[in-house]
């Protein structure tokens, strides 16, 4: 065998010091061969090939989740736009209403179930194993005009426009699928209007979810697991559950009535058969505790979808922290040069307020341009301001 001195060492690993080695036998075990593998460029390749490879795969991973995920991003309501909007008469919760007749369920059923309709919605997703695909989910919506306005949940209709795939169905034709139009939705809520081209229908009555008690009778129908025409019922396990978001607050209706996939945007009746809420949730993990949009609040939102195709909210246009500390103030608020940032507020009208649901509460009392009194603590003084409420951007 060959003698290596050091200069022969110094020089053999200079050649080769950019490259990878492997050694193997030889037939002559005593010959020992050292063989250059392949340039680190073509390593360099392979390398990027697979980070290539593993991007696409996040890039597809990423549009499919957005496909199939409803986004919170925008908590007001989304501005569709509907060049045919046309002013309709007001929807209004009837006065002095009497109380539930405690009919029988099958009574409810025949009178209800001519006002409910199945609806469903075509999406176009994307799937990492499958590519572009289609996505159909079902609701259920509420007739709440006679001349074709359906209220349903805002989540069931996610992702739609005006020229998206809509379509209902009534329980006595299931085949017979109806081209439907997206009039409005509101995300921060939950509500949302579609249109059938269609008059005489059974609009549902509406009762009175201010006069709701718990323990009282109630009955949902609806499209549970695609099941449409199917009435459950339960009772009012508690009201005046709140849900706050940064701007805006939601009571719900808890019952024990079944509400299942499919359920979401019909109706929760009280014993006479009128809409007291609108179903929309379930708890994970828990049977029998359910959500409804009491039918009062329902009501004023589905009237400013139907008529501007969005709500109308009044704020003051200022931004406060969990201490009502404020945070921002709009350029365009009257309050704009009459309180200061690190204000606090205090009341609203007269009343206190402690929290910054309390302060959205007395807001909603409201309507936009009404005069309202804010009531301020300084560093070093308090104050009360006038201000006229905005609409809520």
């Amino acid at each position: 065998m060959e003698n290596w001195n050091s200069d022969n060492d110094d020089k053999n690993n200079q050649e080769y010091q950019n490259v990878y080695y492997d050694s193997y036998f030889s037939n002559n075990e005593n010959e020992i061969r050292v063989l250059k593998k392949k340039n680190k460029r073509k390593i360099y390749i392979i390398i990027y090939l697979i980070i290539g490879f593993v991007s696409v795969l996040i890039v597809m991973c990423v549009w499919s989740l957005k496909s199939n995920k409803m986004d919170f991003s925008d908590v007001l309501s989304q501005k569709i736009e509907n060049n045919d909007i046309k002013p309709q008469e007001s929807l209004k919760i009837p006065e002095n209403l009497d109380a539930p007749q405690g009919l029988p369920a099958s009574e409810i059923y025949k009178k209800c179930s001519k006002s409910v309709v199945g609806v469903f919605v075509t999406r176009e997703g994307f799937s990492i194993f499958s590519g572009p695909m289609k996505q159909q989910v079902l609701g259920s919506g509420i007739i709440v005009k006679s001349n074709g306005y359906i209220l349903t949940n805002a989540h069931v209709v996610e992702g739609c426009d005006q020229n998206s795939d809509i379509s209902v169905t009534f329980s006595d034709k299931p085949d017979d699928k109806i081209k439907a139009k997206l009039i409005g939705r509101d995300r921060s809520t939950d509500i949302a209007i579609i249109k059938i081209d269609k008059n005489n229908l059974e609009a549902i009555p509406f009762g009175d979810s201010s006069k709701l008690e718990i323990g009282e009778q109630v009955y949902a129908i609806g499209s549970p697991s695609g099941l449409q025409g199917t009435i459950t019922g339960g009772m009012i396990s508690s009201l005046d559950r709140k849900v706050y978001d940064d701007v805006w607050s939601t009571n719900f209706i808890q019952t024990s009535t079944p509400i299942n996939p499919g359920n979401s945007g019909g109706p929760l009746v009280d014993s006479s058969g009128r809409l007291v809420g609108v179903n929309t949730l379930k708890t994970e993990n828990t049977e029998g505790i359910g959500f409804a949009i009491p039918v009062n609040d329902a009501v004023k939102i589905a009237d400013d979808l139907i008529n501007h195709g969005k709500v109308l909210r009044p704020a003051i246009g200022v931004t406060v922290n969990d201490n009502l500390v404020i945070e921002r103030i709009a350029d365009e608020s009257e309050l704009s040069g009459k309180v200061s940032r690190g204000d606090t507020i205090i009341g609203i009208n007269g009343k206190v307020v402690k929290n910054p649901g309390e302060l959205i509460e007395e807001i909603k009392k409201h309507s936009i341009g009404d005069k309202v009194d804010i009531s301020v603590q300084s560093v070093l003084l308090k104050k009360v301001v006038s201000v006229k409420l905005r609409e809520l951007n």
